[in-house]
């Protein structure tokens, strides 16, 4: 698969992150997109052709941000969802599972999917998309 800065179409309350501070309180370089707002939407064009999409977030044990995946029709796909809680101490870049999707044979264009933040005040950080071919597993 690629991996790039995904395409922005819509961004309602998520801010462009270029740095992060070290337990040490040192300035590091981890550029991504931000919100910790309710209902806050990102939605990202695939750009490319595929059958299946993974998300990069930073999992981190200072939140218990959710985010909603669903397509943007007529792209079609089963709705997702990211949580980026985990029990290590150490933040870290994570992949979504393979998401599946496809665009209907008539459809032009490339599939677009919404990022929904369901939490409020917990901050969920989206460092990339990477888009996927292979066999599609999306069932109706």
């Amino acid at each position: 698969g690629q991996i790039s800065p995904p395409r922005i179409r819509r961004n309602v309350d998520w801010t462009e992150v270029k740095y992060e501070t070290g337990r040490a309180g040192e300035r590091k370089l981890k550029p991504g997109l931000a919100s910790s707002v309710h209902g806050a939407v990102l939605e990202l064009d695939a750009a490319v052709g595929g059958t299946s999409v993974q998300l990069g977030y930073l999992r981190t044990s200072a939140s218990h941000a959710v985010a909603a995946l669903r397509c943007v029709p007529p792209c079609e796909c089963a709705p997702g969802e990211i949580a980026v809680n985990t029990n290590l101490s150490t933040s870290t870049t994570a992949y979504s599972e393979p998401h599946a999707f496809r665009m209907p044979r008539r459809a032009r264009g490339t599939c677009r999917f919404r990022i929904r933040l369901t939490t409020q005040g917990e901050r969920f950080k989206l460092v990339g998309m990477q888009v996927l071919n292979g066999a599609s597993t999306l069932s109706r």
